[in-house]
């Protein structure tokens, strides 16, 4: 729903980032039952990792190199990191 029709009816509006993050929050599963939660890059921010990462739940998802990441508290493109980690041998 759009924001200004949530403010009309009286409901409040959440991004979809957000309701993604309550719908990890909210997820109830059977004890010994490992979840992997998978998700494009546009649900890759701060609200979504910490859902899953409260949970106990890993995550999978692509990155765009532009995006941030933080690793110990340092800021790192995520195009940058990804070269220094995942470099190909040339045979």
């Amino acid at each position: 729903m759009k924001k200004e029709h949530c403010a009309g009816l009286g409901v409040e509006f959440r991004k979809v980032t957000q309701l993604a993050a309550v719908l990890i929050r909210e997820l109830d599963v059977p004890a010994g039952v490992k979840v992997r939660v998978l998700f494009d890059s546009f649900f890759v921010c701060s609200k979504v990792v910490k859902a899953c990462r409260s949970k106990g739940f890993r995550f999978v998802s692509t990155l765009k190199s532009n995006r941030n990441l933080y690793k110990r508290g340092h800021l790192l493109k995520a195009g940058k990191y990804a070269r220094s980690k995942f470099h190909r041998s040339q045979t």
